[in-house]
């Protein structure tokens, strides 16, 4: 009896160990898990908001927004690092049903993406 409670508690332990969340501050640095990116728009006409161009990690950012573009709307980005041809390493995810924002349809129209984190790549 003794011994089948401690296979259990190993087994149960030993899957807790496996199931780590890759953003949850273990020792990789963020350049793996973060995307590049290009600011290739600072206040794009159509969303008067930053335009950022994925192009050097297209297979990724395909994967993740299920679109075949490299070039992305962004909720936000700050002031500091919102600079034209700035290279960036970001964190983004797919808009949910109320971070939809309002468009001019004046200009090319992108497809959008919220913005979770972005730390400069010079």
């Amino acid at each position: 009896m003794k011994t089948l409670i401690l296979l259990l508690s190993l087994i149960s332990v030993a899957d807790m160990a496996c199931k780590k969340d890759p953003h949850c501050g273990c020792t990789l640095p963020y350049q793996i898990y973060y995307l590049k990116a290009i600011v290739i728009d600072t206040y794009n006409l159509d969303c008067h908001r930053p335009l950022l161009d994925f192009t050097e990690d297209s297979a990724r950012i395909h994967a993740i927004s299920q679109l075949n573009t490299e070039k992305f709307i962004m909720t936000s980005l700050n002031s500091d690092l919102n600079i034209l041809n700035k290279k960036l390493y970001v964190s983004v995810r797919v808009l949910q049903s109320g971070e939809y924002f309002p468009c001019t349809a004046m200009g090319p129209s992108y497809p959008a993406l919220k913005l979770t984190d972005a730390k400069p790549r010079d």
